[in-house]
Order: structure tokens, then sequence, then C-alpha cells
């Protein structure tokens, strides 16, 4: 299988793109890479610059994370679905605001923070792995919030997402900084 990745054309498409991009790369780090998120940490400035040596080189660490989760699980039934990680919450929102107010990135960026949050809530991660993630996604432009979407619609949202199970909808949770958990066990009030 091959991977071709035009880092050049990435740089053109902008900044908000870039930003975009560089959620989805905190995605790796927090739910299976601790290295890969202390990379994003030291070199967020030449990231955000769209230095094409450093954007070429965390392309490369994510693909060769994602490759392994796929070869682990083709089916996508297993452990694939922590790549997942603030997608549940990112397509409820999208969805929620008509697909219009946030890029894919921004909305997997306030996904991963809800995501964070419930985790802690639930006891299964430290308050601190919420403060870290949120700390890079802002340094990094993301949005962490979001308002003016009822929670009716919001949850209505939720709902209709291809990863439930019968009445139950499944969330990738982080519990440390490079381990996630999917689970089926959130509490619709939380």
């Amino acid at each position: 299988r091959l991977a071709v990745v035009d880092v050049q054309a990435a740089r053109a498409s902008g900044a908000r793109s870039i930003r975009a991009g560089l959620a989805e790369a905190v995605k790796y780090g927090v739910i299976a890479d601790a290295q890969l998120l202390g990379f994003l940490e030291e070199q967020a400035a030449s990231l955000l610059e769209a230095d094409g040596r450093r954007l070429a080189e965390l392309v490369a660490w994510c693909l060769r994370i994602k490759a392994r989760f796929v070869e682990e699980d083709e089916q996508g039934t297993g452990r694939r679905l922590l790549l997942n990680y603030g997608h549940t919450f990112g397509y409820a929102i999208e969805a929620s605001t008509g697909f219009r107010r946030y890029t894919h990135g921004e909305a997997v960026a306030i996904g991963m923070t809800l995501a964070a949050r419930v985790s802690a809530a639930m006891g299964l991660a430290p308050a601190s792995l919420e403060a870290r993630q949120t700390a890079l996604l802002r340094r990094f432009g993301l949005p962490c919030d979001f308002s003016g979407v009822a929670a009716a619609r919001l949850l209505e949202a939720l709902w209709r997402d291809k990863k439930r199970q019968g009445e139950r909808l499944r969330f990738v949770l982080p519990v440390e900084i490079g381990q996630g958990e999917v689970r089926g066990d959130v509490p619709i009030e939380l």
C-alpha cells in the first residue's frame, strides 16, 4: 500500500487548513502516541509556519500510526475505532451547525475537548489531560468550545452517529496521553 501526500499543496491550502490538519495530528498523539504529542508541543511554531520539513515529518508519523491501526483492524470494528477520537461530538457539531460554521478539523478539536471532559467526569482520565490537550489546540488556533446550538439539536445529531450500537452512543475517550478507549457507557445526562 502506498500513501502519497503533497506537503507543498497542503502548505498552499492556507493557515486554516493547516490548523485543521493539526487537530487530527493532536488526535493521534492523545489516543496513540505520547511522543507525537510532545513533538507537536515542541514544534508548534514551525508547524504553524508551515515548515515543509516539519510538516513532512508530522504527516509521515501520523500515516504510520494510522497504518498500524488499519493493519490491526481492517474492518474498523475494534481498535481502529480509536481513530474516531473527537469525531462523535465533531460530526454532531458539524451537522448541528449546517456544516458551515467549522471546518472538519475545528469540529474535531471541539469534539476532543468535549470527549476529554467526559472522560475526566467519568473518572477515566485526569483533568490535566484535558488541560494539556486544550493548551495545544488553542496554541494551534483551534476552537475548544462552541455555542449557539441547542442541546436537543446536538443530542439529535449524536443519535445519528454511525458508531452507535442500538440505544447506546459510543465515544472514544482518552484515559491517559497516548491511550484511549471506546466506551458505550457514557451517561446521556453527562
